[in-house]
């Protein structure tokens, strides 16, 4: 069993090149912008693959709120990851 973690909280404060407490404004706005799209589109298909990867089995997805809203937008772009993933 897998418990997904959407960015935006105290456990998926790293990033490769932001700084979150930066004094330049710009930068964090940038930190800070994703939205249910990216979620979809980048965060949940990233987690599928690494998933899928150590696992190799196919990906029960439960979700509420916020993940369920993400899954939408996954399923919804027609991402080939995601559904080739899903039972």
């Amino acid at each position: 069993m897998w418990l997904g973690n959407f960015r935006g909280n105290k456990h998926s404060l790293g990033h490769v090149t932001l700084d979150k407490d930066s004094p330049n404004f710009e930068e964090v706005s940038k930190y800070w912008e994703f939205s249910f799209h990216e979620m979809g589109t980048v965060d949940i298909p990233a987690a599928f693959e690494y998933i899928h990867h150590l696992t190799q089995r196919k990906i029960n997805f439960i979700g509420h709120s916020q993940g369920s809203m993400a899954m939408f937008v996954a399923l919804t772009t027609g991402n080939p990851v995601v559904e080739s993933m899903m039972s």
